[in-house]
């Protein structure tokens, strides 16, 4: 999924298959929520570039879906780190003081790093 700023032009969006394995650490959904035959969920993932490569350079990883698939279109990184990501939602998005909490196909989520 490509990163923009959040003051930049955006870049063009991600195509390809969900993973049913993603590895996830200081995830806010450890799993795949998709339960309809072939659905994956969207994911964020939040790298250290001066860190080794592989595991080391994970801070965080999370899988981001309800019961369907679920699509993440972009990302956009805040001046406070916090990621800002928008796609295609299925019924059953998790949601956190939500300004708009009943189900409209589509998702503006906010994500803080892990402190």
């Amino acid at each position: 999924m490509p990163v923009d700023r959040c003051d930049g032009p955006p870049s063009q969006p991600p195509t390809g298959p969900g993973s049913l394995d993603f590895p996830t650490q200081g995830a806010f959904q450890v799993t795949n929520n998709g339960t309809i035959n072939g659905s994956y969920d969207a994911f964020v993932v939040e790298l250290d570039p001066w860190a080794a490569t592989g595991p080391a350079s994970l801070i965080y990883s999370s899988y981001l879906g309800g019961t369907g698939t679920d699509i993440g279109y972009r990302i956009a990184v805040d001046q406070y780190g916090d990621a800002i990501v928008v796609g295609q939602a299925s019924a059953g998005f998790p949601t956190v003081n939500a300004f708009e909490s009943s189900f409209h196909g589509a998702f503006v989520t906010k994500i803080a790093p892990p402190a």
